[in-house]
C-alpha cells in the first residue's frame, strides 16, 4: 500500500454511489487538536477512523489528488480549488485516452468540492 493512501483499501467491484465522496472526505479530514484532546486523557490515537473502501473506479482519481495534495489555488480569500492544470499535465503523461482522463477529472472535481467544504468548514 502507497504511503500516501494509508488506511485506504482498493476494493474488486463497485459500489454504490457517494463512496468518492467518503473517500475524499476521509483523506482531507483534519486531525483532531492534540492539545483539548489532552484535556480530557486521549489522543489522536483513539479516534483513529476506519479504513475506507475504494471502488476501482474512483482509485485512479484519489491515488492521483492524494499524490498531489499540494496542487491547490489558493487567493487572498483562501483556497479556491484545484489547479487542473497540473492535473491533466499528469494525466496527459500518462498516455491515456480521452475518456479515460475525463473519468477520472470527474472524479477529481467530486474530490475537489469535498475539500472545498473541509477547508471551510469551521469558518
Amino acid at each position: 500500500m502507497r504511503r500516501h493512501l494509508a488506511g485506504f483499501s482498493q476494493q474488486p467491484n463497485g459500489g454504490p454511489a457517494g463512496k468518492l465522496r467518503a473517500a475524499a472526505e476521509a483523506l482531507f479530514r483534519r486531525p483532531p487538536d492534540e492539545s483539548a484532546l489532552a484535556a480530557f486523557g486521549f489522543t489522536a490515537d483513539d479516534f483513529k477512523g476506519e479504513d475506507v473502501e475504494v471502488w476501482p473506479e474512483n482509485w485512479p482519481a484519489l491515488d492521483l489528488c492524494a499524490r498531489n495534495r499540494t496542487q491547490v489555488i489558493a487567493g487572498p480569500g483562501g483556497l479556491i480549488g484545484l489547479n487542473y492544470i497540473w492535473f491533466q499535465s499528469c494525466l496527459d503523461r500518462q498516455g491515456l485516452d480521452a475518456e479515460e482522463v475525463e473519468r477520472i477529472m470527474s472524479g477529481i472535481r467530486v474530490i475537489e468540492a469535498v475539500l472545498l467544504v473541509e477547508a471551510y468548514r469551521d469558518e
